[in-house]
């Protein structure tokens, strides 16, 4: 797929006309009726089953194919001859494959190229104003309404061509530095809860290859006992039991394949999901660092609102002064009001003291005498 990485023009210089293009959808932002185009932007790196379903019978279909030529031999006997539970296996794991292929070519080749648009002025020491985030809006809109079909398709997906839109919608509206860094960081931790739960569905795959190889354990060690309960049962002599004991490996062998194979095929799925993973991990970082670097480290941050001036008059003066007086003496009567409680009750306590004084020595005189 081919998207176009011509550089934006500067927005100072007059907009060129888009007649062909379809009409944007208008909306407003912002106190002044200034309006933006809205896209219909979905970013995500989900597999769709329509895909991932056709890949996973396909490559079931092949190795239908090769059953002829693998008959025979060990691998053959380990996909072919060991019970239905082989072929649920083998299911898990190319629907596995499928959502994995479907992830790496669809989506993450349709989030590369947009790293290559300029959708920002190329002159990088233009600041970012309302104005300029309007006018970007509207240049992506006409990019995006100018793409062709598979370019609209990757543009819809682009988690970079969305982040850029949607913080640049925030500037646009009039918000803050602080506002359009949140509105990026809830937009960060949004793709980063997206890309996680894309790995779901092959999460549960690889949950269920183990539980079928249990599954198919069970039914071979259940076989092979109960084939030579039956054997002994019914036996004679030596000879016949050590014929029944082919049914009793063959049971064993099911049930030890089914384990090797689940084995095999968990590894098989683990690995690239795993590299897939930090794929996508080292792409959200790559699409914060540039959302970072070329948008929000150009947000021209808003002045603090100058003070009013007031006129410096001897009226003017008088009123501050007197303002300023009525409040310091205001605060002094309540100190003073203050202090002298906390004299009355000290000298409260001081009376009461000598009181109690008094009485000890009355009390001690009294004793005395009557001694």
């Amino acid at each position: 797929m081919s998207i176009s990485s011509a550089p934006l023009p500067d927005p100072s210089s007059p907009p060129a006309t888009t007649a062909a293009a379809p009409a944007p959808i208008p909306r407003p932002t912002g106190s002044d009726g200034a309006t933006a185009t809205v896209l219909p932007l979905r970013p995500r790196t989900t597999a769709s089953p329509v895909v991932t379903v056709p890949v996973a019978l396909a490559l079931m279909a092949l190795l239908l194919a090769l059953k002829p030529a693998l008959q025979g031999s060990y691998v053959g006997v380990i996909l072919f001859s060991r019970g239905w539970v082989q072929y649920a296996i083998v299911g898990c794991t190319f629907w596995s494959l499928g959502i994995l292929a479907s992830k790496a070519l669809c989506h993450l080749s349709a989030q590369r190229p947009a790293f290559r648009l300029s959708c920002l002025p190329h002159r990088i020491e233009q600041d970012l104003d309302m104005a300029t985030a309007r006018e970007i809006c509207r240049r992506m809109g006409e990019r995006f309404a100018a793409a062709s079909f598979v370019g609209r398709w990757a543009l819809q997906r682009s988690l970079l061509f969305a982040r850029v839109y949607r913080v640049l919608e925030a500037v646009a509206a009039g918000r803050s530095l602080q506002d359009a860094s949140g509105q990026q960081q809830r937009l960060a931790d949004t793709d980063a809860d997206a890309v996680e739960s894309s790995f779901a569905s092959v999460r549960v795959f690889v949950w269920a290859i183990p539980i079928l190889s249990f599954i198919g354990t069970v039914l071979g060690i259940g076989e092979a006992v109960g084939g030579f309960s039956q054997a002994v049962a019914s036996a004679e002599d030596l000879e016949v039991i050590k014929k029944s004991l082919s049914g009793v490996t063959t049971g064993l062998a099911v049930a030890f394949d089914t384990t090797l194979l689940a084995l095999v095929m968990s590894i098989v799925v683990m690995l690239p999901m795993s590299a897939l993973q930090r794929l996508e991990e080292g792409l959200l970082g790559a699409v914060d660092d540039y959302t970072g670097e070329h948008v929000l480290s150009r947000v021209r941050a808003e002045p603090p609102p100058a003070a009013p001036l007031v006129s410096l008059t001897d009226a003017t003066i008088e009123a501050a002064i007197a303002r300023s007086l009525a409040a310091h003496e205001a605060e002094a009567r309540r100190r003073t009001e203050d202090l002298g409680l906390a004299c009355d009750r000290a000298v409260d306590r001081v009376i009461a003291g000598w009181d109690g004084v008094y009485r000890s020595v009355g009390e001690a005189l009294t004793l005395h005498a009557r001694e």
